[in-house]
């Protein structure tokens, strides 16, 4: 038996297991996102978690939370969990519990009063299973280089929540499925990375580093168009934060990257102050010209007339 499958060896573990999986994902896909806030998602597996730690302790409750609330959903999506999970050529069959994709109108306003796909419900505590593994395959695979575990975690845990829940109701040849696709999981998480860690600095300059490093300062550009609605602003603020960002990546002084930023912003202030100067000469000049003109104008006038 592999760490792994020690980590959900009966349904309490298995739960804990898919929480912590989910938590952790949350945690990964929210870093440089400070700013924005927790998605609904995330709060409400943060809630379930909380709930769980007290139903845990109490061995009625478990045996309630399997048997109304994963066995109906087992039964609902039993021909997805018992096919074979990976096919021969890698390709996971997880259509069934990915949300599908929408699009987006922002014109509509709605109110969720639960979460999309595959979800665990105790009174109005949800456990969003679907919408965070969506967010987990999304992020593995935008960084495939890194090998990240979330969707195998999640899926880990899930189908042994699963397979302790319905055990004792369900015939061998079912559960054998099932746990077949727990073991090629387990499996395969022995060959996954951890989650990549930032190398945290020391000293005060280094806790600048650690403190503005958890921020995508790109976005700042982006929320800034969102708020005032000014491309031109959200361009400049992109251009600022950006160069922040990439010093902070790069092992680089934030400090120094702000500075370069100021004495950059400071010499094209003084070129246009410079550069208005000139207009408002070339201006009274103009003015003064033209006033002198007709001035003569006037005076050549008054002769005639004499």
């Amino acid at each position: 038996m592999t760490s792994n499958q020690e980590s959900v060896s009966d349904f309490k573990s298995s739960m804990s297991f898919l929480i912590d999986s989910m938590l952790e994902t949350l945690t990964f896909v929210s870093r440089g996102r400070i700013m924005l806030g927790k998605q609904p998602y995330h709060v409400q597996t943060e809630k379930f978690s909380s709930f769980f730690d007290k139903v845990s302790e109490d061995e009625t409750l478990l045996q309630n939370l399997q048997s109304k609330v994963v066995v109906p959903l087992f039964n609902t999506h039993s021909k997805s969990f018992l096919n074979p999970l990976v096919g021969a050529d890698g390709k996971v069959s997880d259509e069934f519990l990915k949300c599908q994709k929408k699009d987006d109108d922002t014109s509509e306003f709605k109110i969720k009063t639960a979460p999309e796909g595959l979800y665990f419900q105790i009174s109005k505590v949800f456990l969003p299973v679907s919408e965070v593994y969506t967010e987990a395959v999304r992020i593995s695979v935008e960084r495939k280089g890194d090998n990240l575990p979330f969707p195998k975690k999640i899926l880990l845990g899930l189908y042994s929540v699963i397979f302790h829940a319905i055990r004792e109701e369900t015939s061998g040849d079912q559960l054998e499925m099932i746990n077949e696709n727990r073991k090629v999981l387990a499996e395969s998480l022995e060959s996954c990375d951890d989650a990549p860690q930032r190398t945290q600095d020391s000293g005060p300059m280094g806790m600048i580093k650690n403190l503005l490093g958890n921020i995508d300062f790109n976005q700042i550009g982006e929320m800034m168009q969102k708020v005032s609605g000014d491309e031109n602003s959200s361009k400049e603020f992109g251009e600022v934060f950006g160069k922040i960002s990439e010093t902070i990546k790069d092992g680089g002084n934030p400090l120094d990257a702000m500075g370069d930023i100021i004495k950059q912003v400071s010499m094209q202030a003084a070129e246009e102050e410079e550069s208005t100067a000139v207009v408002e000469e070339e201006s009274t000049a103009a003015e003064e010209e033209e006033s002198t003109a007709v001035v003569e104008e006037e005076s050549t006038a008054a002769s005639v007339q004499e």
